[in-house]
């Protein structure tokens, strides 16, 4: 069972400038989420890519790199790897090896195959910049599948060949500049009739009232085509998409905007007709109908009989083609002159294009080199297209017909009606099927799509395939149980043209019986014949008038028919033809047994039933009563004879005259073959010659983009490199630090402008070795120190200074790559100036301030001392003076002096108080 999804899965295929269309693609707005992104480039197997690290600057979402078996998850971005194909499957990612020559990769195409599949009508293929045409088949299968198929705009890609092929096959639903593809997807998936809504609600309503039914009503009045039986929630999907792509909510709204609008009419017409096709669409079906059906057809067919074939609802033509094809090579093969006669009918405008016979490149990867060979034309206009051959388009009669209104042909040997039931109402499929019964003939093949198949009409079909569809008539048990449709007047209650299906009376088969039988009784002996006087169809006994000439058969009229009608037919067929009208004339006369009878000759051109020259109704009547020749009349009749014999010698001698020119004629023409065999030989070099170039040509195509790609993401790359370049420059300014980097050979690599404070060096100077430079620091030399780190691997730090007073922190480190190689060494300065001129100052007033306090000291010690001798006045000073100079002291001693002399200090300010601490008798 299908794997049910809510959200819409987006695969992107690009190539050459296909880097900065998906750049601008995740960076327009409204920004890309709920949905599932795949992208697809034209990658060099070779070489890896830094698409991931690219994209990953111009979007929110989660991108990563495709992983075998990986879930598809909403928000992420996955990213084909280089030699790798990207598909789908049940809801999984899987990478292939392509099975194809480098230069016939598609893996676009593959991509957008495995979509359809897997998502139905909620996968969306987007085609951006690139060369070639990858893509433009694969999404023939997403909009067959119900998704949708978005496509740069040619004039704005860098390279318009993917963009431009898509376009033209037709089938794109928007054509919008880069920029604005975003805002389309998020109106696919935010609208409330997106691609993941339930587009069959309301399929119950009644007919009538059905607010769908305005738009359908607008179609029919449009396109004179009603709906009624197509499947309503089909319908309804594929018009709540296009609803979904223009914004509008209402079924009342978007009817007045087809009705307003013809091409959106059209584009809504085209997507409910589905005209998507291609050439041997399941292989495998059509090698079965090949064993099965064509192969024992034509072993049973004499020479000339015919083949009849009906292709019912070829759209652009690929499978009447593909039939066309399978035929002409089997009777070929057996070498039997048989005429195959290939009837294609749809209702659509497709039917144009299966006219034409006009495909685009893309084919080539649907036929076999030799199919495409012998039986397409590169054409000279469009280099990018090919045209069928007129051997194989002249089988081929194109019709609009309705298979669900119109009557159908007959005595068909093959109906190939495929992808077509699914979309029709089961009962108007019954009857379609009992159709199909009554135009094959006994034993006749059906040919159904894949997804389609007869249901309970066993009774009508018996099965040779079930895999494949292929069923065969049982006419003859079911003969007359057909229900030819008929069309109704206007039905005033729904508004539209109804169509209504009743079952033929059995009184109009008798009808048809009678009319054939006065036909036979009543009209005259006739015949049709073609422009070249070529008998096609005899009616009634034309034995009195006609007759085969000794020698080889013959169908020529002038041949066949009697003396004494020649020159008046001649002149009768001449004046119908040249002016257009009916010719009659009775100068025309049979002889019989001495007897000779006037006979009227009316000639009437008639239309041909194909697009090709007239055809000619020649009816023959007695014009009066036969006449018995007397002698009288046998007089004139020896001199007539005379006349007769006369010229027949003139003729005859002619005739001779003509062989022996018609000789030297065909010696001419040996000589001429000659000369045509060597052309030919050399035609065939020069065609393998051309085809060699040509495979070399599409190589170097799919180099050249492949190059491209990887040109696109190395200008990123280096755009980004020279960005980190702009901020370290700028760091490095800013801060002001002089550094200097050496390879491993102390040869100098780069230098920042700061290094002029400290060596004097000029960028010349890159290359040279640094020892070559003349000095202006004192202290350790670079390039020992360097080489030291360079050994050891030990960052080194030393104090150096310059002949101009200045003073710096030398630091010499390893020089490490990103995969953690030593690679030189990077060494920088930095200025202490300023530092070292503040030590200086410091240990000056230090100086100072140690000198003052010792001579405060001992100023002090001498005061105490004296005041130690009057016992009875020092409590007193003690007790005045004693804590702010003990605080004063100690503050000085912690903050100003030296180790050594504060515990001098303290010492001595305590053994002076010592005598007087815990002596009360002072006090």
């Amino acid at each position: 069972m299908k794997q049910q999804f809510s959200y819409p899965v987006v695969g992107i295929g690009a190539s050459a400038g296909g880097l900065e269309a998906i750049s601008k693609l995740l960076d327009a707005e409204p920004k890309l989420d709920g949905m599932a992104l795949l992208i697809v480039q034209h990658l060099d197997p070779k070489r890896e890519s830094h698409l991931v690290d690219l994209l990953s600057r111009h979007t929110s979402l989660t991108v990563e790199s495709a992983v075998d078996g990986a879930e598809v998850q909403p928000d992420h971005v996955y990213v084909c790897v280089p030699n790798r194909d990207l598909v789908v499957e049940d809801g999984h990612l899987r990478l292939l090896e392509s099975d194809a020559e480098r230069s016939q990769r598609k893996p676009i195409d593959r991509l957008f195959d495995s979509l359809a599949a897997a998502y139905g009508d909620l996968a969306v293929a987007v085609i951006l910049s690139g060369a070639a045409s990858d893509g433009s088949r694969g999404i023939s299968a997403i909009k067959a599948a119900g998704g949708m198929v978005i496509v740069q705009d040619p004039e704005t890609a860098e390279f318009d060949g993917m963009p431009r092929s898509a376009v033209n096959t037709g089938l794109a639903d928007v054509v919008l500049p880069v920029d604005k593809i975003s805002e389309v997807l998020m109106q696919l998936a935010a609208h409330p009739h997106g691609l993941a809504q339930d587009a069959t609600d309301g399929t119950n309503d009644d007919v009538e009232s059905a607010p769908w039914q305005k738009v359908f009503n607008v179609l029919h009045q449009r396109f004179k085509y009603d709906f009624a039986d197509y499947k309503r929630p089909t319908l309804l999907r594929r018009t709540q998409r296009r609803m979904s792509l223009r914004g509008v909510d209402d079924f009342d709204a978007y009817a007045t905007l087809v009705r307003d609008d013809p091409q959106e009419a059209a584009s809504l017409f085209r997507d409910l007709m589905i005209n998507v096709s291609s050439f041997f669409r399941d292989p495998e079906a059509w090698d079965e109908l090949e064993r099965n059906v064509i192969d024992p057809l034509v072993a049973k067919r004499a020479n000339g009989d015919e083949i009849r074939v009906w292709s019912a609802g070829c759209a652009t033509g690929e499978e009447a083609y593909t039939i066309g094809m399978l035929l002409l090579e089997r009777i070929e093969a057996t070498g039997k002159r048989i005429v195959p006669r290939i009837f294609a009918t749809d209702v659509s405008d497709s039917l144009a294009t299966a006219r034409m016979g006009v495909y685009p490149a893309t084919i080539a990867a649907e036929l076999s080199p030799e199919r495409l060979e012998r039986f397409f034309v590169k054409r000279d206009s469009e280099p990018e297209t090919y045209e069928v051959t007129k051997h194989l388009r002249d089988l081929i009669v194109f019709a609009r017909h309705n298979v669900i209104t119109d009557p159908p042909f007959s005595r068909i040997d093959i109906i190939c009606c495929r992808n077509l039931l699914i979309y029709i109402e089961p009962e108007t499929q019954r009857k379609i099927l009992g159709m199909f019964n009554f135009a094959l003939r006994d034993g006749g093949t059906l040919f159904l799509g894949s997804a389609e198949t007869i249901g309970m009409h066993t009774d009508l079909f018996e099965t040779i395939s079930a895999p494949w569809r292929l069923f065969r008539s049982r006419r003859a048990a079911h003969a007359g149980r057909f229900d030819f449709p008929r069309v109704t007047v206007t039905d005033q209650r729904r508004g539209v043209h109804s169509i209504e299906k009743h079952r033929q009376p059995a009184g109009d088969q008798y009808l048809n019986v009678a009319q054939r039988a006065l036909l036979e009784r009543y009209a005259p002996p006739s015949v049709v014949i073609d422009v070249d006087h070529h008998v096609l169809v005899y009616h009634g006994d034309t034995s009195h008038y006609l007759a085969q000439p000794g020698g080889m058969p013959t169908r020529d009229l002038l041949l066949l028919i009697a003396t004494g009608m020649r020159p008046a037919l001649r002149q009768a067929i001449h004046q119908a033809l040249s002016e257009k009208r009916v010719s009659v004339t009775t100068s025309g006369y049979v002889t019989e047994n001495n007897t000779r009878r006037s006979v009227k000759l009316t000639v009437s051109p008639i239309s041909s039933t194909r697009d090709s020259s007239p055809l000619v109704l020649i009816s023959f009547e007695d014009a009066a009563e036969p006449q018995v020749v007397t002698d009288r009349h046998a007089d004139a009749g020896d001199g007539l004879g005379q006349t007769v014999e006369q010229y027949e010698e003139e003729l005859r001698l002619t005739r001779q005259d003509l062989r022996e020119m018609t000789q030297q004629y065909d010696l001419i023409v040996e000589e001429f073959s000659t000369s045509n065999e060597e052309t030919l030989s050399i035609n065939e070099e020069v065609q393998s010659a051309n085809e060699e170039l040509e495979t070399s040509k599409e190589e170097l195509q799919s180099l050249n983009e492949e190059l491209n790609t990887l040109n696109n993401e190395l200008r990123s790359k280096v755009e980004a490199v020279e960005q980190t370049n702009d901020d370290l420059n700028n760091l490095l300014a800013s801060t002001e630090i002089a550094t200097l980097f050496l390879d491993k050979d102390c040869r100098i690599r780069w230098f920042t402008p700061a290094i002029k404070q400290v060596l004097r060096l000029i960028s010349s100077d890159v290359g040279r070795p640094v020892r070559d430079l003349a000095s202006t620091v004192t202290g350790s030399e670079l390039e020992p120190e360097a080489r030291k780190v360079l050994d050891d691997l030990i960052p080194i730090e030393t104090e150096v200074g310059s002949d101009e007073g200045k003073y710096f922190i030398r630091r010499i480190l390893p020089y490490r790559t990103v995969d953690n190689r030593i690679d030189g060494i990077v060494a920088t300065f930095v200025d202490i100036t300023d530092h070292k001129k503040g030590e200086r100052q410091r240990d000056r007033l230090m100086h100072e301030l140690s000198h003052r306090i010792k001579n405060t000291l001992a100023t002090v010690q001498a005061i105490v001392q004296g005041l130690g001798r009057r016992a009875g006045s020092l409590p007193e000073f003690l007790a005045a003076f004693e804590p702010r100079l003990a605080a004063l002291a100690r503050a000085h001693a912690s903050l100003t002096l030296p180790g050594d002399e504060r515990i001098e200090l303290r010492r001595l300010l305590d053994r002076e108080r010592a005598p007087y601490v815990g002596d009360d008798s002072h006090r």
